[in-house]
């Protein structure tokens, strides 16, 4: 038995095969994007999402889901503006 160690990719008790170890390194790189476009509002990481970026960290037979809507002209693709405090 290895020892156990934070973030390592192990085996879980239902798992028939392998893991992919880069699984872990693409599910860091969407995530990450992803809460810097909508958390920060980072432009340029919201057009890698967009674009090719997903395609780029992606295996052979990986698939890649996402909402087709760009948003419209003035409005925000992080979701209707917070009310003011009362």
């Amino acid at each position: 038995m290895e020892p156990s160690t934070p973030l390592v990719d192990r085996a879980l008790p239902r798992d028939a095969e392998k893991r992919n170890p880069n699984h872990h390194q693409v599910i860091l790189a969407l995530s990450t994007a992803f809460w810097d476009a909508w958390v920060r509002g980072d432009a340029a990481a919201q057009a890698w999402l967009d674009g090719d970026g997903p395609a780029s960290v992606l295996e052979k037979n990986d698939r890649w889901q996402s909402k087709d809507r760009p948003a419209a002209p003035g409005e925000s693709r992080r979701g209707p503006p917070m009310p003011p405090d009362l």
